[in-house]
């Protein structure tokens, strides 16, 4: 089968590439009428060996991993965006390992400020979630108010998952979006980061080149809520126990940073696999 790059300037000197492999019937005709965005949607690429092999009307086998040439002093230079999530228990410290990534170089992008950034008040989520729980969930001047809302779905799984169903695909959307800005800046690293506390169980780990998962004992975690966010022992404990188990985010991981030692610890660990990401 022919293998072709395809390549789209871009602002910023950024040439996105996409490598794929597609059966050669008619092919520059279809070619010639794709767009962009319809490329991404049609075309996947060859990672890990894996041909494109139904054609160009067909489904795609694998997933998109597009590659950026960056023009540096006139030469162009390859740099493969690489797309990792890092995920973690409430109160594991995960938001501080993101932290030491980014100091490294990664981008991240963090779903809960994006969350927090979808229930502002002229924001169509949060109007998206009144209409399905009430405008009880609102203080008086018409912010979200989050108690009330956790009061609702901490302790009801169907309530839980109706919310889910309406947050997490804007949160999806608001961090492709930025990933886009992120991967147009200069000095991109080329490597991104989405801190996602529920990657587990909404099921897209495949999403991603790579899972961290940030774990911590049940003792620190109920310590940590109770001392830093004012939380009741019980309100704690019906938190973590409303998340995915240590086993089944253990299950998803790529790595695994054990974060009940000490910081020194915990950046050892971060500063290996980011040797490995970036060395990938």
């Amino acid at each position: 089968m022919p293998c072709i790059m395809v390549g789209f300037a871009q602002r910023l000197n950024i040439i996105p590439g996409f490598i794929l492999r597609t059966h050669p019937f008619d092919m520059p005709n279809k070619l010639a009428t794709l767009n962009l965005k319809q490329m991404l949607v049609l075309f996947g690429t060859v990672r890990n060996g894996i041909p494109v092999s139904t054609g160009l009307n067909g489904n795609i086998l694998g997933t998109i991993h597009p590659t950026y040439f960056i023009l540096l002093g006139g030469r162009m230079t390859e740099k493969t965006l690489r797309r990792y999530a890092i995920t973690g228990g409430i109160g594991s410290g995960k938001s501080t390992v993101a932290a030491m990534f980014a100091r490294l170089g990664a981008v991240i992008i963090d779903a809960d400020a994006i969350s927090r950034d979808l229930m502002r008040p002229t924001e169509n989520t949060l109007n998206a979630v009144v209409a399905e729980f009430g405008p009880d969930i609102l203080h008086p001047d018409g912010t979200l108010n989050r108690s009330a809302l956790a009061a609702l779905v901490f302790s009801d799984e169907d309530a839980r998952t109706r919310l889910n169903n309406i947050v997490h695909p804007a949160v999806r959307a608001r961090a492709d979006a930025l990933v886009e800005q992120a991967r147009r800046a200069p000095g991109f690293s080329g490597i991104i980061i989405d801190d996602i506390p529920l990657l587990a169980e909404t099921n897209r780990a495949a999403e991603f080149d790579g899972v961290i998962v940030v774990r911590t004992s049940l003792e620190k975690r109920l310590t940590r809520l109770m001392e830093t966010r004012g939380m009741a022992e019980e309100d704690a404990r019906a938190r973590i126990a409303a998340q995915a188990t240590d086993t089944q985010r253990a299950a998803i991981a790529t790595w695994i940073i054990d974060n009940d030692g000490s910081a020194e610890n915990t950046q050892t660990q971060v500063e290996r696999i980011w040797a490995l990401m970036t060395n990938h």
